[in-house]
């Protein structure tokens, strides 16, 4: 049986008991969620929905490698990613989240499941393929993807769950159409260029491999 307190907060977190709070300008919401358990357990489960229902994530079940009483957690609603983090590379970010505890369970942490529901309106407006929908998760400097699994959608939410294995910073994420058709359309002609110039050294056409740099690369 788990005891469970949580509260808004509007201001950053208290620095000696969590790890360094991504920059206040950048953090939206914040909620802090204290959990009693009455008998150790290696499980614990957070109902995010509860205290802000308007948001993609829903649930998150965190896993520790040795039972555990007692945990405060402070989730965070991002605006935009941390200066020194990376972006997800050629996608749209939807929203960004950073999720940390005390420093003495974050490495007793060894699985992290995230349950999402994402309004197909804001997908829509953001021009974002549905099938292109995952979850990254970064502790340093990059993202890099988190398992996802993709249960049953319905007419007006797509359902993600990803799993990782620490704490940090997570993106949900997509790769939109417009941005999808630019990719496409260059590795078409870095495709057709290379095939060109191959076959414009072949046969020693000097001056058509000439002309087609000069007009690729200006040079």
């Amino acid at each position: 049986m788990f005891l469970i307190s949580a509260s808004l907060l509007f201001a950053s977190a208290d620095a000696y008991n969590f790890p360094p709070d991504p920059p206040p300008y950048i953090v939206n919401k914040n909620i802090h969620i204290v959990i009693s358990s009455i008998s150790p357990t290696k499980t614990i489960f957070m109902n995010v929905t509860k205290y802000t229902p308007q948001h993609f994530l829903k649930n998150i079940t965190i896993e520790f490698y040795e039972p555990i009483m007692f945990a405060s957690f402070i989730i965070s609603f991002l605006s935009d990613k941390p200066p020194n983090l990376s972006a997800p590379d050629n996608v749209c970010v939807l929203q960004y989240y950073y999720i940390r505890t005390f420093v003495e369970l974050e490495d007793k942490v060894v699985n992290v499941t995230m349950n999402f529901a994402i309004d197909r309106t804001i997908i829509q407006n953001k021009d974002v393929k549905e099938e292109s929908l995952t979850v990254y998760w970064s502790h340093a400097e990059k993202f890099q993807k988190c398992r996802i699994k993709k249960t049953v959608n319905d007419d007006f939410f797509i359902y993600l769950s990803a799993s990782g294995e620490k704490l940090g910073y997570f993106a949900v994420a997509g790769t939109t159409i417009f941005l999808q058709k630019i990719v496409t359309i260059t590795v078409t002609v870095i495709i057709v260029a290379t095939v060109i110039i191959y076959l414009c050294r072949k046969f020693q056409l000097k001056h058509v491999l000439k002309n087609l740099r000069r007009n690729l690369f200006g040079g």
